[in-house]
């Protein structure tokens, strides 16, 4: 998400079950203790390349 003065915003949807996680988290996030890796070891379980709306 980004305002009308060019700030973007990721929002942390581990935040709406989560009260641990901000909504909105500062940036850049450098490590997130709500990351999970995939089943089949690769990384991106919770962490998704995001489109500027969300961010596990």
């Amino acid at each position: 998400m980004q305002n009308s003065r060019g700030s973007r915003f990721f929002l942390c949807r581990l935040s709406e079950t989560d009260l641990r996680f901000a909504k909105y988290p500062r940036l850049p996030v450098l490590k997130c203790n709500g990351y999970d890796v995939t089943p089949d070891g690769k990384e991106g379980g919770n962490n998704r390349p995001n489109d500027g709306v969300s961010f596990h």
